[in-house]
């Protein structure tokens, strides 16, 4: 079952899927003034980090 939060309130460990890409969070941080960066621990591709505007709704499963 997923479920829909706000990019600021990922925690370590959450699972999600964006743009289909699936991956975990390792942790989310501040990025400028209106952005996260949120760091992975696996992803399904070679990323290890995604910039996401704060605010933005992720799909966690």
């Amino acid at each position: 079952m997923s479920r829909m939060l706000f990019v600021e309130d990922l925690v370590p460990g959450d699972r999600i899927a964006l743009d289909g890409i699936r991956a975990v969070v390792r942790k989310q941080v501040p990025h400028g003034t209106d952005q996260r960066l949120v760091e992975l621990a696996h992803s399904s591709d070679d990323r290890s980090e995604l910039i996401l505007k704060s605010g933005s709704k992720v799909e966690v499963y």
